[in-house]
């Protein structure tokens, strides 16, 4: 599942079915130089090595990026799990109560057309059973791609979901002018929540919408930790 070509990253390809929010599991690595990923579970220590290349050698070199490449799912899966394990040792309160969703799940939430389902599946990220009012989490963050079946995406940006309301408040960050406002809205109605305007910087390029995507995320996220309202200002 990728972004695309055209402009930016390709975009997920519908997932077969949902995966764990939150990539809990994977093991960080920092032993290539200059770079610090994650090995997404499933990917085999054999199927590294009979590339020819050392494992940390190998999953660095899958995920490495040129200066103009764009983020794929795999980018931004790795960056929220290091980003997870970071929270967890330095701010554990914000990290239990917050999910950062691998782009698989947001985009299977999209694409899933029967909204009892949708629902279901967002309670489940949530932690709240059937109801979001019991939900053990308040904030969720879902990368949001305009992937479509049979279509590669063209386009990163990100749905901030608050829970902590009578009602679910999304706010919508794209770097590109909007450019994936319909599919928020969507969205953001398929879970029952308010969407709000926000504004954040934009993007002066074709290829950088993931890596706006995940500096918002770690913005957010900074901005919890020091207990200021998430929103209350630009990105």
């Amino acid at each position: 599942a990728n972004e695309t070509q055209a402009n930016e990253a390709p975009a997920p390809e519908t997932p077969a079915a949902a995966e764990t929010p939150a990539a809990a599991g994977t093991s960080a690595i920092s032993d290539a130089p200059g770079i610090a990923v994650d090995v997404p579970p499933g990917v085999r220590p054999t199927e590294r090595q009979a590339a020819g290349l050392p494992p940390a050698a190998a999953a660095a070199h899958r995920l490495a990026l040129g200066a103009t490449q764009w983020l794929l799912d795999d980018h931004i899966t790795a960056d929220y799990a290091l980003l997870g394990e970071a929270l967890h040792g330095a701010s554990p309160d914000i990290a239990a109560r917050i999910r950062l969703v691998e782009p698989s799940v947001t985009h299977l939430l999209r694409m899933t057309e029967d909204e009892a389902e949708a629902a279901a599946i967002f309670h489940g990220i949530a932690g709240g059973g059937g109801n979001l009012a019991d939900a053990r989490t308040d904030f969720v963050f879902l990368p949001l791609n305009n992937a479509a079946l049979g279509e590669q995406g063209t386009h990163w940006s990100l749905l901030f979901v608050d829970l902590r309301g009578s009602q679910p408040l999304a706010s919508h960050y794209d770097s590109s002018g909007g450019q994936n406002s319909a599919l928020a809205q969507e969205l953001a109605a398929k879970l029952g929540a308010r969407l709000k305007p926000v504004l954040m910087a934009q993007q002066d390029n074709t290829y950088d919408c993931g890596v706006f995507v995940l500096d918002a995320t770690r913005a957010l996220t900074a901005r919890l930790a020091e207990a200021e309202p998430p929103t209350g200002r630009p990105l």
